[in-house]
């Protein structure tokens, strides 16, 4: 039932950002791996292991 839930939330939260993003007349970035470029790997494998124990 947990999953159901998460699977709905995630729809709402598609639909949700497709509506604002055209709305607001903004455009998604190209690749979400340019925000690395400069960053150190320490620090994005920092943000990346937060991010999945999460």
């Amino acid at each position: 039932m947990t999953l159901v839930y998460l699977l709905i939330l995630a729809v709402v939260y598609i639909f949700l950002d497709l509506v604002m993003r055209k709305k607001l007349h903004t455009k998604m970035k190209k690749s979400y791996w340019r925000s690395f470029k400069g960053r150190r790997p320490l620090f994005i494998t920092i943000e990346m292991v937060l991010l999945a124990s999460f």
